[in-house]
C-alpha cells in the first residue's frame, strides 16, 4: 500500500487557503484592482477549491467581480467556462422561482394576507447587484401567526406540503425528492420550498413597503428592517458551525450603500431601541466586515463588542468563513463569551460536540418509487451520516485544540 504524502496534503491544504483568502481579497477595500491575487494560482487549486465557492455562496459573485475588473482572464479557460455555464443555469432557476414567488403573491393578496417577501429577490440591489448572482434555493415569507394555518391551506392548495415546523418556521415542500450534485446545484430542481417565518401582528409587518418585481406589487420589508434581519441571521449562523461567505459580502455591500444616509441610520437606532439585544449582533458582524475586508469602523462599533468577542473575530473571522460545509466547531469559542441570552437556540456543549441524534433526511420517498431511486436515495442519506460522523469527530478534535489557547489568550486580555 502506498503511504499517504503528508507534507504534499499539507501544501495542497495550505494552497487552499491561501486561494480562499485571495478570493476574499478581491472584494476587499484595499485590494489593488490592477493587481489580482487569483493570477498567480493554477488550474489544480481552482479546481480543488470550486466546490467551495459553490457552498460559499461567493462563486458566481466572483465570477462577475472578475469581470467587472476585466480580469476574468486570471481564471483557467474550464473554470470560466463551468462559471458561465452556472450563471446561465442560475438566471434560468431564478426566473421560475420568480415566476413562483408571484403566483404566491397573488394567492396570498387574494385572501388578504399580512405577509411579506424576504431574503432572495429582495436583497437587490442594496446587498446584491445583479439578483442573477445569488445562488437561492428557496422562497421566504414572513406571515402574521393567527394567519399561518390559512397560509398553510392555501399552499397545500398549490401543492405544497407542511414538511416540518422549526420554532416559528414552516418548511413546506412540492416536487419530486432528488439527491443533487454539487455540479448542479445552479439549476432547476424539481423539488422546491419555501419557509413561512411567523411573526406577530405588530413590528415588522407594520412597517412594510411595496416594490415592483417583473411588475407585480409585493410587500417587503422595509430598508432599515432589512438591514436589521441580515444582521440577526449573520450573527445567527456565527453562533452555529456553517456560515456563508457570502452572506457577510451581501451585509456589507448593504452597509455601503448606506454609509451616507443619515435618515436611514436614525431609522435603524429608532428600531433598534426597542431591540437592544441586536445592538451587539450587528456590531459583532460589522467587526467581522472590518476584520475581513478591511473597511473602517466607527470606534463606537468596537467599544461595543466584549474584548473576548473581539480577539475571537481577529483569530478565527477568516478561518469560520474559508472553511469547507458544514463548517468548524469554533463558534463554541463565541458562544462562551456572549451573554446566553445573545445566543439563539444555544444546546449543551455536550450537545454541540457529539449529538446523538440521527442526523436529518436529505431526500424523501414518493408514491411509485422504483428500487433504483430508493437505493440511490438510501446510499446517499448513509454518506451524509458518515460525512456528519466525521465532521464532529474531527471538527471537535480541532475545537479541544483551540479551547485551551483561546482561553489562555482570554486570560491575558487587559480588563
Amino acid at each position: 500500500m502506498k503511504t499517504p504524502d503528508t507534507n504534499s496534503t499539507s501544501r495542497g491544504q495550505s494552497r487552499s487557503i491561501l486561494f480562499r483568502q485571495a478570493v476574499l481579497a478581491v472584494f476587499a477595500a484595499s485590494s489593488d484592482k490592477a493587481a489580482n491575487p487569483l493570477g498567480h494560482f493554477c488550474e489544480k487549486v481552482w479546481n480543488a477549491n470550486l466546490q467551495w465557492l459553490d457552498t460559499s455562496g461567493l462563486a458566481l459573485y466572483l465570477y462577475d467581480q472578475l469581470i467587472q475588473l476585466n480580469q476574468e482572464h486570471s481564471m483557467p479557460s474550464a473554470v470560466l467556462a463551468r462559471l458561465r455555464q452556472n450563471h446561465a443555469d442560475n438566471i434560468d432557476r431564478n426566473s421560475q422561482l420568480l415566476a413562483e414567488a408571484i403566483e404566491i403573491n397573488h394567492a396570498f393578496q387574494r385572501e388578504g394576507f399580512v405577509f411579506a417577501h424576504i431574503k432572495g429577490i429582495t436583497l437587490s440591489p442594496d446587498s446584491v447587484p445583479n439578483a442573477s448572482l445569488r445562488c437561492q434555493l428557496d422562497l421566504d415569507f414572513l406571515i402574521q401567526t393567527d394567519q399561518a394555518d390559512a397560509a398553510r391551506l392555501v399552499l397545500e392548495r398549490m401543492g405544497y406540503t407542511l414538511d416540518f415546523k422549526v420554532g416559528k418556521t414552516w418548511e413546506f415542500r412540492t416536487g419530486v425528492s432528488e439527491v443533487v450534485k454539487i455540479t448542479d446545484l445552479y439549476k432547476a430542481k424539481s423539488q422546491r420550498s419555501i419557509d413561512l417565518h411567523l411573526v406577530p401582528q405588530d413590528g415588522l409587518l407594520d412597517r412594510l413597503q411595496l416594490r415592483s418585481f417583473s411588475g407585480v406589487a409585493c410587500p417587503v420589508l422595509s430598508p432599515a428592517d432589512q438591514f436589521i434581519s441580515q444582521a440577526k441571521h449573520l450573527f445567527k449562523h456565527l453562533c452555529c458551525a456553517f456560515t456563508r461567505a457570502a452572506w457577510l459580502l451581501e451585509y456589507r455591500r448593504n452597509l455601503l450603500s448606506h454609509r451616507n444616509d443619515p435618515g436611514f441610520w436614525e431609522q435603524v437606532e429608532r428600531l433598534l431601541v426597542k431591540e437592544p439585544e441586536t445592538v451587539l449582533a450587528i456590531a459583532v458582524v460589522t467587526l467581522l466586515v472590518s476584520e475581513v475586508f478591511g473597511d473602517p469602523m466607527p470606534a463606537a462599533i468596537t467599544t461595543t463588542v466584549p474584548a473576548p468577542v473581539q480577539l475571537w473575530i481577529k483569530l478565527y473571522g477568516h478561518r469560520i468563513l474559508t472553511a469547507d460545509f458544514p463548517g468548524t466547531k469554533l463558534y463554541l469559542l463565541l458562544q462562551a463569551e456572549l451573554d446566553p441570552k445573545a445566543v439563539p437556540a444555544r444546546r449543551s456543549k455536550r450537545k454541540e460536540l457529539l449529538p446523538l441524534s440521527r442526523p436529518p433526511m436529505i431526500t424523501y420517498g414518493y408514491e411509485g418509487e422504483s428500487l433504483l431511486s430508493r437505493s440511490r436515495r438510501y446510499r446517499a442519506q448513509l454518506q451524509f451520516i458518515r460525512f456528519r460522523l466525521r465532521f464532529h469527530c474531527v471538527e471537535g478534535i480541532h475545537y479541544l485544540f483551540e479551547v485551551s489557547r483561546f482561553k489562555r489568550l482570554v486570560t491575558g486580555l487587559p480588563h
